[in-house]
């Protein structure tokens, strides 16, 4: 457990000078998340060594609905929203829910890989700890822009 919490304590006082930099890159975050995750499951050597790359490649496909979703959604309200018409904004709502589903869907795959390196009880852990995470992350940086 020391060595998570050394492990932690390192990637938190690397971030440190990257605090002082007003944008913080994707790859810093995913060091955070890492070592965020990492420090709340108790991963063993063996487990992590598991556990990341299936992570890792769920990961991989929700950003891929991510950028699916602000590309054909989010961007057309962003620049045409006046244009929409209630026919358009139909065929984007069946979209969003398309893309929705899809994740859904994907959480459950992950969770069933997942079953296989790390326990049910830990897999609720993740789930905590990435919706953790994510709030801290954003009241972090929405502190920072007040």
């Amino acid at each position: 457990m020391k060595f998570y919490t050394y492990l932690f304590l390192l990637f938190v006082f690397i971030a440190l000078p990257a605090q002082a930099q007003q944008r913080t890159t994707y790859e810093q975050i995913k060091a955070l998340k890492t070592a965020f995750i990492t420090e709340r499951l108790e991963l063993t050597p063996p487990q992590a060594e598991s556990f990341w790359p299936v992570y890792n490649a769920y990961d991989n496909k929700f950003q891929e609905l991510r950028k699916r979703r602000r590309a054909t959604i989010y961007s057309k309200i962003k620049n045409d929203w006046e244009a929409i018409s209630d026919a358009e904004a139909i065929v984007l709502m069946d979209e969003y829910y398309k893309i929705e589903l899809e994740e859904l869907e994907l959480e459950k795959q992950r969770t069933l890989a997942l079953q296989k390196v790390i326990s049910p009880k830990k897999i609720i852990t993740l789930k905590i700890a990435e919706d953790d995470f994510r709030k801290d992350l954003i009241r972090k940086y929405s502190k920072n822009k007040n």
